[in-house]
């Protein structure tokens, strides 16, 4: 199992860690502690300790998490306030590749605490997280399945910005701002702390219970906000509030349900839990590890670039259209792009030959398979999981059937014939009724039942390509379509052997091996045309 280096880098201290990429800290220490760190102590710092640490680990990369706003495509410190000096601008991701020849990955020191809770923490089993910390400022992070969401300049999260009648929200919400009011309106000359502020609350200390009161108001304000424009699953409340669950929480739950949409707050869980130990830097390990998943995508993206200047202008929209929804291509079909783009499937046929991807379907699987690569980390330490196991077994296949050519033989008597006769099931209805819509543009019939009784097999012509897709039960085929000529897509090993001149094999039950066959017939299918 791969060791990683992982820092956490604020405007006090430096930590280090060893990980393992399961999540696993060997070893860890504070390498650094004083008030006034600046870029250049951080960059010799974290290079010492790089040098020394690969002398007994096979070091595979580093991951930082890191106070300031982070470009983490760059690896550039876009502000930072002035706590850490000479740290805005500061190139630290090709700073310290360039110095240890390593791979480096930085982020947000928040968003890394939002990676880490939704990897190993309270939020692993939901789809949606907001993670807010509370402490000397006001911070948080986005994250939807299993991706942080940045924004555009990577400011998204950053709520400690949010303006209020008395100025931005972390002025006056943040535990330091609370902490400060109290130690300005109280007697006590002593130093104040959260656990001195909650003991005197206790104690009916009303200028504690109006700062607690109007803290606690300011809180319920913000995670009212937060549910109303993004409406996550979970919001957990880090930072300086953890360990103080007990008391904070019944306050925050009672002040958010008074402001918020009832229908709402019942579907939104507020919590605070647990501390993650050294959560920042297994959130950096996080972020290095999905973004390495990400390489098959960028390799693609590196293609587009180099073939570019080759490109029509109605192959630029297409590239364009690709680099704006690289999530959301691998769900489309080659006709509701070309619809959406206003072109011919042709073009987009011949773009994907262009930039040396054999046809529509080879695209969708290259960005697809950094789909899959991304489930796999949520995973960790679990099996893969069905939905890789079922993507490795169909890719497979593919591999075979696109050896035999039994696609493209059917498929050019799909065009000749300009009809098709197709047996489903419930599982592929909505499929086959997409399907038929696409066939239609090029003037061949489609039809179509889910069942094989005499009165649906009457209405087949002896000239007709018949499609059978055996995803819901193991069917037997009657022996009166052995004259036509057939197509099978077959769960069963038996069904596969007896029909195997025509049969195409398939080991999941599932409508995926529908989908994959038919958006690979339906490629095929333009080709021909083309």
């Amino acid at each position: 199992m791969r060791e990683f280096l992982a820092f956490t880098i604020s405007g006090e201290y430096i930590d280090v860690a060893v990980i393992t990429e399961s999540g696993k800290i060997i070893q860890y220490k504070r390498i650094l502690s004083h008030v006034g760190i600046d870029a250049e102590t951080i960059q010799k710092t974290v290079l010492s300790a790089i040098e020394k640490y690969r002398k007994q680990y096979d070091v595979a990369g580093v991951a930082i998490s890191t106070a300031g706003q982070v470009d983490s495509d760059k690896g550039i410190i876009l502000y930072a306030s002035n706590h850490i000096g000479g740290y805005t601008g500061f190139e630290i991701k090709a700073i310290l590749e360039a110095e240890s020849g390593l791979v480096v990955c930085v982020e947000n020191d928040v968003n890394c605490s939002a990676l880490a809770e939704s990897w190993i923490g309270s939020a692993k089993a939901v789809k949606s997280l907001f993670y807010l910390s509370l402490g000397m400022g006001i911070g948080g992070g986005l994250v939807i399945d299993n991706t942080l969401i940045s924004g555009h300049s990577f400011s998204a999260g950053e709520v400690g910005y949010l303006p209020t009648t008395q100025g931005d929200l972390e002025s006056v919400g943040s535990i330091h701002a609370l902490l400060n009011k109290v130690s300005d309106l109280h007697s006590s000359n002593s130093q104040w702390t959260l656990d001195k502020l909650i003991k005197y609350y206790q104690k009916s200390d009303e200028i504690c219970i109006q700062a607690m009161d109007e803290f606690i108001e300011k809180i319920a304000e913000t995670t009212t906000i937060i549910s109303y424009i993004l409406n996550p699953e979970l919001i957990v409340i880090g930072g300086e509030l953890k360990g103080h669950r007990d008391f904070f929480l019944p306050l925050i739950l009672q002040a958010t349900r008074q402001k918020m949409m009832p229908r709402i707050f019942l579907n939104t869980t507020i919590d605070i839990p647990e501390k993650i130990q050294h959560s920042r830097m297994l959130g950096a390990l996080r972020h290095f590890l999905l973004n390495e998943t990400t390489l098959p995508e960028k390799d693609f993206l590196q293609k587009i670039a180099v073939k570019k200047h080759e490109l029509t202008a109605g192959e630029h929209k297409i590239a364009d259209f690709i680099l704006v929804n690289l999530m959301k291509v691998p769900q489309m079909t080659i006709s509701e792009i070309a619809n959406q783009l206003g072109l011919s499937e042709p073009t987009i046929t011949r773009f994907c030959k262009k930039i040396e991807v054999a046809n529509f379907q080879e695209l969708k699987m290259i960005l697809q398979g950094t789909q899959v690569e991304k489930q796999k980390y949520a995973v960790m330490n679990k099996s893969l999981g069905t939905t890789r196991q079922r993507y490795e077994i169909d890719l497979e296949c593919f591999d075979t059937i696109e050896n035999e050519g039994k696609i493209q033989e059917f498929s050019k008597k799909i065009v000749e014939a300009k009809q098709l006769y197709v047996i489903g099931s419930v599982q592929t209805r909505d499929l086959m009724a997409t399907v038929q819509r696409q066939l239609s543009g090029y003037q061949i019939h489609m039809g179509y039942t889910e069942t094989m009784d005499e009165r649906s097999l009457q209405l087949i012509s002896t000239k007709m390509p018949i499609l059978i897709l055996d995803v819901e039960k193991k069917r037997e085929i009657p022996t009166v379509l052995f004259q036509y000529g057939y197509f099978v897509v077959t769960t069963s090993t038996e069904h596969y052997k007896k029909y195997e001149k025509s049969a195409v094999y398939f080991n999941s039950e599932n409508t995926v091996s529908a989908s994959f066959i038919m958006e690979y017939m339906l490629s095929a299918l333009v080709e021909a045309l083309v």
